[in-house]
């Protein structure tokens, strides 16, 4: 193996490529998706270490081995919680549907104390809204939320708290609605973190194997295309 040390570093003086040098670049080699990302990272974090003699100015081959292996980390906890969204996401439909159906015989009970023509004006006490010319509670969940607390509160009022769909069905209807928008909202922000953290190191990963890719280059102009194939990236272009 040819022995000769090439240091690299995109910030150095003199280190801007040529327009001919860029057209050569423009195509790192880089993979898109994350898991082949990472598949290619890992193995070129392997490669650096088992050749020393590939040096860059601004990072070492220790704290590139750190580094894929924390977004690595970070990649495998944003699929984890992901996994958790649609159960929540399932779990909250199924509570509208529930509550759907039980507005509609909360309906029921008004029209039979009120009299037909005269129950929608007590509808807005129970926390519904005119939408398509059918009163419901509102679409949005986290205003749904919110009008479940009149709904229980109507039904107190009204004295339908022994009915079917009384006391204890709204209490339990909205407690699980809160848990499951609480989940819901806390997986989210989890995931926006974990994106967040991730992309930051998929960035910096990116920048030090374009950089190794222009260093083996350098080090091995007649065969360097081997060289990658042998140090991880198996294509040219991804």
């Amino acid at each position: 193996m040819n022995n000769l040390r090439f240091f690299y570093s995109p910030d150095a003086p003199g280190s801007a490529s040529s327009s001919s040098d860029a057209s050569v670049h423009k195509t790192p080699g880089l993979p898109v998706k994350d898991a082949d990302f990472m598949d290619v990272a890992k193995a070129v974090a392997k490669s650096w270490v088992a050749h020393p003699s590939i040096t860059l100015a601004y990072f070492d081959s220790g704290s590139f081995s750190n580094l894929v292996a924390l977004c690595a980390a970070k990649l495998d906890e944003r699929l984890a919680t992901g996994a958790n969204r649609p159960l929540l996401t399932q779990t909250l439909a199924q509570l509208d549907d529930s509550i759907d159906d039980a507005i509609t015989e909360v309906k029921v009970y008004l029209q039979k104390k009120y009299k037909k023509d005269n129950a929608p004006a007590h509808y807005a006490a129970f926390g519904l809204e005119k939408q398509n010319h059918v009163f419901q509670l509102p679409r949005d969940r986290n205003k749904r939320l919110q009008a479940l607390k009149q709904t229980k509160a109507a039904i107190e009022t009204e004295g339908f708290g022994n009915e079917e769909y009384g006391t204890d069905f709204w209490n339990n209807v909205y407690d699980a609605y809160s848990t499951a928008m609480t989940k819901a909202s806390d997986t989210d922000g989890q995931i926006t973190a974990h994106v967040s953290g991730k992309n930051s190191d998929k960035e910096q990963i990116k920048k030090i194997m374009i950089s190794l890719r222009k260093v083996l280059e350098g080090n091995f102009p007649d065969t360097y295309e081997d060289v990658y194939r042998v140090w991880g990236w198996q294509k040219e272009h991804y």
